[in-house]
């Protein structure tokens, strides 16, 4: 099973896909995390954003991705960093 999630920033100690993997595997499953952040796409080849999520979507729709996750935090893709309190 493939688990896609796009992040921003920084690369946590333990990753959304290093628990799921953690957890399916315990109950039998295989889990093949591919984490990518799209604050830096260049980093797996690409270097455009939309390239970048284009090859995924193209990915997803060959059937070669079972779950996606995106899961940005406000301080990297969030206008809301701009608003004044």
């Amino acid at each position: 099973m493939v688990f896609l999630h796009w992040f921003a920033g920084r690369r946590r100690t333990a990753s959304i896909g290093d628990i799921l993997r953690v957890k399916a595997a315990a109950r039998g499953i295989r889990v093949e995390p591919r984490e990518f952040d799209l604050t830096r796409p260049a980093h797996d080849g690409g270097g455009d954003v939309f390239a970048y999520a284009d090859a995924h979507l193209e990915s997803a729709r060959r059937g070669e991705v079972d779950i996606f996750h995106a899961g940005f935090p406000c301080s990297s893709f969030s206008r809301a960093r701009f608003n004044r309190p």
